[in-house]
Order: C-alpha cells, then structure tokens, then sequence
C-alpha cells in the first residue's frame, strides 16, 4: 500500500486535494463505505461502545455501579473480554428483541434534539453536498442510523435505500439512481437487522451480487469502520475481481488487522484524519473549488475571443471560424452528456439553479464567441453560427427529468440571444431579421420560429416561472430578462458596450423580437386587436415603459426606420408596424400588473 505519513506530506499533494481531483475528474465513479465512526460526533455510540454500556447494565442488575473499566469487570466476572454479539446474544433472544435493545441509542428524544445530538454532523452534510452536485452516488453503510438520510433529504436529495432485500427487489437499476444507500445491516426500525456473529457471518445472495458490482465497478472511499466485526462484508472486499479505480482509506490511526489487510489487497492509500467531520468537510469544499476551476479562466476566454476576433477580420480564415465554433459547441455538448450533468434524477428548485448555473458558467466562452460574430461579422458567419444552435438545440437528452432536458437547451439559448445582440449593436438589420425568423427542429415536433422557442420567455421545455427559482428573482415581473441583464449582457463588454449602453442594446433586440414575432399577423388583424397576442417580451413591455418609448421613437426615426422595413421587419409596412405597436401596448397592460 502507498501510505502518506507526515513526513512526506510536504512533497506530495495533500490526500483531500488528490481525493477531490480524482472525484471531479470522474464524477459519480467513487463510492464511500462508511462505518460507526462517521456518527460519532453525533453522540451515536459505536458498537463498541454499545458493548460497554451493556455491560455496565448488566453489572447494575448484580449491584455493581462503581466500576471504571467495564471491560476488565467482564473478565472479571466471565473469564472473557466481552463481545457485542455475545452480549447481545445473551440478552435477546429474535431480532425484533435486538432492534428494541438498540433502538434507545439511536432514536433522539427531544432533549437529544433540543441539545443537537443524534443528528446529522457536519461530515452527513458534507456527504450529502457531494451527492446533491452529482459526485458520489453509491453509498455502502454498516450504520443502522437514518442520520445520513436525514442530511440527503435536507438537500433535496431522496436516496433509494436499500435496508433488505424486499428493498432490492424493487428498487430502480443501479445507473437510474441519483443516490443509492445500500445499509448491509439493516435499518434500526426493521426488525431484519444483522448484528451477531451469525448473522453478519453471510449474506443474502442478492446483496453479495451488489456488492460484488459495487465494488468492482467503482472505486471507493472508506471511513469510519474497522473491518473486524463484518465477515461478510470484509468478504465482498476482498473477493472483488479489479480495482478500475483508486481505493482511499480514512483512518483515525493505525489500522487494526483486518484494515491492514483490505488495505493490502485493494492497493488502498491509507489517509490518516482526525475524525469524519474534517475529512468529509474538507473533501466537499475541494470538490467545490476544483470543480469551479474547470470553468474556463479568463485567461483562456480571452485567448479564444481574440482568435475569433483575427478569424473574423480576415475572409481567409472562415475554415478556421467554423472549425473553431464547431469545437467549442462539441466541447459544451460532450459534458453535457457525460457525468457531470446527469439527467434521470430527481430535482428541486436548488438543484434546477445549481444546474442552471454550471451550463450558464459552461455556455459562457461559446456565448461571447457568438457575441463577437454578430458584431464584427459579415453575413458569410451567419451559416456557422445557425449550425451551432441548430446543433445544440438537437443534441437534447432522450430520457430523464424534463426540467434537465430542457436546460440542456440554454447553451443554444445564449448563443441565439448574444448573437442577436452582436448583430443589433453593428446594425446589422438584414441578417438580424432573418435571424429573429430562423426556424429550428426540435425532437418530436415540427420546425418552429426561434423566437417561438428560444427567445425570452419563450423557451421550448423551460417554464417561465422557473427563472423566478434564480435568487432574488421571485417577485419580479419578468425573471428571465431580469436574469439576463445581470448576467449576459455584461458580455457585451467584448465589443465596446457597458453599463447603460449595454442594457439599451439589450431592450432594442427585445423589442426587434417581438416586431419579427408578428411578421406573419396581417396589419388588418393587428388594427383592429381588442385583446393581446402573446409575444416574447421582456423587461420594455412588462415594466420599463420610459425605455420602450424611448426605443422605438428611435428606431421610427427617419434615418433608421426605412432600413428596418428594407430588412423585413413588419412587412416593410408602416400599417403592420403600427398594428403591432397596438398589441405591445395590450400585452403591457396585461403583464405590467
């Protein structure tokens, strides 16, 4: 085995670090073997201790109180050291009797909870983080204790637990689990739980075929149990066939035989720690900085904006542009597909952000590339980058949650929406119109107009409430341009737009939107409207009223207008235009209050 003592501690990587950069460099592929000493700082006594309480009650039925050493009162008395199974053999005679006398060191009273014992610890918590981010998804445990699944649920994580094989039987397959939790002893509430020698001597054959899958297929992590009291499971350790990936092994301090020797047969790194807490605690923040650092850096954003920017002011080079969209859309669908972003596990609206965060973060540096195309472009761009978002909008997952399907789609998203700023900003009216008027495939349903499916609030399989799940975006009118504002159009800083100037790019192209929406709506329908159309709106329409009539005075200016009508916006019809001046003004009734 390769041990890491202190004295080597300051020539190799620190073992969390080496631990977490393995788990995200292989996300989902690590399982964790946990044992009593994980809720000990939960005030949940280990088996050992158990075994000296025992004890100490037994010697109180004999009038014998005043003992410090339990243990040598047992030889004492005996003639041998005492023995958890032993103890708990003499004293029950069934399992449900068993699971009665434990029951009281497992369950908190409300004292218990009013003084914070017996409930999840920091190190629970840990754990869960790392499984709600998608990192750990197997869990093997010796503990009957709920605490972990306690921690889980707090995180919106609801584990398959598996306590018994009636359990098994009907649990989903093990790649269609968000989390599994196998308990190889049972549940503290079931009356099936193993703990005497007999019962932990074997198991069923169900569980050793798990077992054996487990811990073949994935590497492991292990802390917080000693090996010596689980025949059955130190078993299923050793007879694993490969080791496809690392085995880590947390210890308090030097390991005793049986460790020593799963150590040896799985070529295990032994990592000394000082209890669960600092370990789990320490290995989840890692993860969180690792995983945070392989969004691209600035540095390599930079690099990849000033590519586009030689590419695009030279037509000699638009090979090299459209070879190098091609390769960062492959890159964003390729982790979209992998691990790292599973799609058939449940969700909850901390979930849906966490996810939507690490796409939008992963969208960025393809989105500023479009950015720039639309700006600096010359129409001989506009095919590459409407390949790119057809590409993303059709590489959607096939099965799973539906929420995570549909933000499969938000790198198309950005890229439809930072185009269409570059184009607005350079005035570019001709391709921006038909842009506004692209239609996509999408799986199972007929081509549509992109500004019916991927503009605003109009996101095919993304609800528009579900942008209000963003922080501080609950109560607000219009969450997703709201959203946009704070977090995309700064983007427009690669082409020389900030602050105000930026948000005032942003709100023509809303508008524009609209304008192209309602191409196919004859001017005699739009007159003569009682009632709004929908259309894609945003922030002009809903609320910002001095901004919209700022905007589209503008854009009827006599320098400004013809060029739009040229372009196809409205028809080239003023009638049309004024028709769908009249349905902004309804809509905006209706969504400003």
């Amino acid at each position: 085995m390769e041990r890491i003592t202190n004295e080597t501690a300051n020539q190799v990587l620190e073992p969390a670090t080496r631990i977490a950069f393995s788990i995200v460099e292989n996300p989902g592929v690590y399982a964790l073997l946990l044992g009593s000493g994980v809720s000990r700082a939960a005030e949940i006594p280990t088996g050992w201790e158990v075994t000296l309480d025992l004890v100490r009650r037994m010697a109180a039925v004999e009038g014998v109180t005043d003992r410090v050493d339990w243990a040598a009162w047992h030889l004492e008395r005996f003639g041998t050291d005492p023995g958890y199974s032993q103890l708990l053999d003499a004293l029950s005679v069934t399992p449900t009797e068993r699971r009665s006398v434990l029951h009281h060191y497992i369950e908190p009273t409300a004292e218990d909870l009013d003084a914070g014992r017996r409930v999840p610890t920091r190190a629970h918590h840990a754990i869960a983080r790392l499984v709600r981010d998608g990192w750990i998804r197997v869990i093997v445990t010796t503990n009957f204790d709920r605490l972990l699944e306690t921690a889980l649920k707090a995180v919106g994580v609801e584990p398959v637990v598996i306590a018994s094989v009636d359990d098994l039987s009907g649990a989903s397959p093990l790649p269609h689990c968000r989390c599994l939790i196998l308990k190889v002893h049972g549940d503290y509430l079931d009356n099936r739980i193993l703990n005497t020698d007999a019962e932990l001597a074997s198991y069923p054959a169900e569980y050793d075929r798990l077992l054996d899958r487990i811990l073949d297929e994935y590497g492991l992590i292990v802390l917080g149990w000693s090996g010596e009291w689980d025949p059955a499971l130190r078993a299923a350790v050793t007879r694993a066939p490969s080791r496809r990936y690392p085995t880590w092994w947390a210890s308090r301090g030097e390991p005793g035989p049986a460790a020593s020797d799963l150590i040896a047969r799985r070529a295990a790194t032994m990592v000394p720690v000082a209890n669960a807490d600092t370990f789990f605690c320490g290995l989840a923040d890692a993860v969180d900085v690792l995983a945070k650092s392989r969004r691209p850096s600035p540095d390599t954003i930079e690099l990849l904006l000033a590519t586009t920017k030689r590419n695009l002011s030279n037509p000699e080079r638009r090979i090299d542009l459209a070879d190098a969209f091609a390769e960062q859309a492959d890159k964003v669908a390729t982790r979209l597909r992998g691990d790292e972003f599973p799609v058939t596990m449940q969700v909850t609206n901390d979930v849906l952000i966490e996810r939507w965060k690490a796409i939008e973060s992963l969208s960025e540096p393809l989105a500023r590339m479009v950015g720039l195309a639309g700006r600096w472009g010359d129409g001989t761009e506009f095919g590459i980058v409407e390949d790119v978002v057809r590409s993303l909008v059709s590489d959607q997952p096939g099965n799973g949650n539906t929420a995570l399907i549909g933000l499969a789609t938000y790198p198309a998203y950005l890229a439809y929406l930072t185009y269409g700023l570059g184009l607005t900003k350079a005035q570019r009216w001709g391709d921006l119109f038909r842009w506004l008027t692209i239609e996509l495939a999408w799986t199972f349903r007929e081509p549509v107009a992109a500004t019916r499916s991927l503009f605003m609030s109009f996101w095919n399989g993304v609800e528009s409430a579900w942008w209000k799940f963003w922080p501080d975006l609950d109560r607000r009118k219009t969450p997703w341009a709201d959203h946009l504002v704070d977090a995309v159009v700064p983007w427009s800083r690669d082409y020389g737009l900030s602050g105000e100037a930026a948000v005032e790019n942003y709100r023509t192209l809303e508008l524009l939107g609209g304008f192209a929406f309602l191409t196919g709506e004859s001017e005699q329908t739009l007159q003569q409207l009682q009632d709004f159309t929908w259309m894609p709106y945003g922030q002009t329409i809903a609320w910002a009223d001095d901004a919209r009539e700022r905007i589209i005075k503008r854009l009827e200016g006599p320098a400004l207008q013809p060029k739009l009508f040229a372009a196809g916006f409205s028809n080239g019809s003023a009638a049309h235009w004024e028709g769908v001046k009249r349905n902004i003004g309804l809509l905006a009734r209706k969504v400003s209050w």
